[in-house]
């Protein structure tokens, strides 16, 4: 558990949490329970913060020269475009392939985006993560390259940036302990009705 011994807790709201993960230095780690939309899937996810994406770019292209040479046939093709796909994003500073552009260059030294809905992007560097449920997942044919691409990919540091969505409608809690920020988003609907007042139903009143 982080910081398990610090004895210093402050809880956040929702504005609190943005305004931490704008530009500040302090927080390194993340500890956030979410649930994925897509696949339902609930897990505990490690995330280390200020994380210098262009930094880890840079590592992975040299990971990929080394190996490229080893590399035949559609492994070597695989191989080959990921070296392009990283190389346009170091000397032009964008990927023509993504949609994105900019993106990492917001606020929050790349830790948050916020938009006009009220909807918080918290962006970091995953260590690693605990399934608290499994969730549903399709199975996708991929082709030979993409999965050559995807066994690469596993290798590369800059894959494992992730981004989750944290809005007013899922976001339950959080609370900052020294260096961490624990981050529960997982409310839904149900969590929401289950905290409003009782109704009284009025009672019919016989003719």
């Amino acid at each position: 558990m982080l910081n398990a011994q610090n004895k210093s807790v402050e809880l956040l709201d929702f504005n609190a949490l943005v305004a931490l993960l704008d530009g500040n230095h302090a927080c390194r780690f993340v500890s956030l329970v979410y649930r994925a939309k897509e696949t339902g899937e609930l897990a505990r996810h490690t995330i280390m913060l200020n994380v210098n994406r262009r930094n880890a770019l840079a590592r992975d292209l040299a990971v990929l020269a080394g190996m490229l040479p080893k590399l035949a046939g559609i492994k070597r093709q695989a191989c080959e475009e990921l070296i392009a796909s990283i190389t346009e994003t170091l000397t032009t500073g964008q990927n023509s392939a993504y949609t994105k552009q900019g993106y990492y260059a917001a606020q929050g030294n790349g830790n948050v985006q916020v938009s006009v809905n009220d909807v918080c992007y918290v962006r970091g560097y995953s260590i690693g993560k605990e399934v608290l449920e499994a969730g549903t997942y399709k199975k996708v044919k991929s082709s030979e390259k993409t999965l050559a691409k995807n066994e690469l990919r596993r290798k590369l540091k800059n894959t494992r940036c992730r981004e989750f969505r944290i809005t007013l409608d899922n976001f339950k809690l959080a609370r900052a302990e020294g260096k961490a920020l624990i981050i529960d988003a997982t409310a839904t609907s149900l969590n929401k009705l289950a905290g409003l007042p009782p109704v009284t139903l009025a009672v019919p009143v016989p003719a």
